[in-house]
């Protein structure tokens, strides 16, 4: 979760900057069964974002194979205009828009 105290982290990665602080984003939805879901939004330069909190029972690859296919996104969400993979650092850091 990069909500929490992710300022000391700007210089290892620097689009953190672009995510803001906690402070930023505003608790949209909050959830406890199934399982505890949190999500914030924030409005920001014109951007509306979303952001998610879970625990998910799944490993490192089930995760990161659904953003790692954000740029497919409209093309079976009719909501969604455009999409895409902004980096892909590893196996655990990835940016999606």
């Amino acid at each position: 979760e990069m909500l929490g105290g992710s300022e000391g982290k700007h210089e290892q990665i620097p689009e953190l900057s672009q995510v803001g602080s906690a402070s930023e984003w505003q608790l949209a939805c909050e959830l406890a069964h199934p399982q505890p879901l949190k999500v914030f939004s924030q409005l920001r330069d014109g951007r509306f974002a979303l952001r998610f909190v879970c625990e998910v029972e799944a490993g490192a690859a089930e995760c990161m194979s659904l953003p790692r296919e954000a740029d497919l996104i409209p093309s079976w969400n009719p909501f969604c205009t455009w999409a895409k993979v902004e980096r892909l650092a590893g196996p655990f850091e990835l940016w999606a828009a």
